[in-house]
């Protein structure tokens, strides 16, 4: 995948993803169809706030058109259910008793 963009485009090669992989932290997750490798998720476990974030994606171009759609449909379903969980989340960990003060910080 080294070989193909946007990769090529960015002249990041075989040398510099590997070094990517050696950062403490990372892990790699490869994604299967038919026995043979199409894709991967580099995860960086200590992003900002501690958070993990995926610093590289790649999808085989034969695959890119699926790959593609399985993460369109989950970005539709997050936004399908944020605005149900919300409400429930903050009922639950106490968001409402601030509610109140948080018009007066757009100001």
């Amino acid at each position: 995948m080294a070989l193909s963009e946007p990769w090529t485009t960015l002249k990041r090669g075989l040398r510099e993803s590997w070094a990517a992989l050696r950062r403490p932290g990372t892990q790699l997750f490869v994604a299967r169809a038919g026995g043979r490798r199409v894709g991967f998720i580099l995860v960086d476990s200590y992003g900002l706030a501690g958070a993990p974030y995926i610093p590289s994606v790649a999808v085989e171009a034969s695959e890119r058109g699926t790959g593609g759609g399985v993460m369109n449909f989950g970005s539709n379903f997050g936004g399908m259910i944020s605005p149900i969980m919300t409400p429930w989340l903050a009922t639950r960990l106490g968001w409402m008793r601030h509610s109140q003060s948080l018009p007066c910080l757009r100001c």
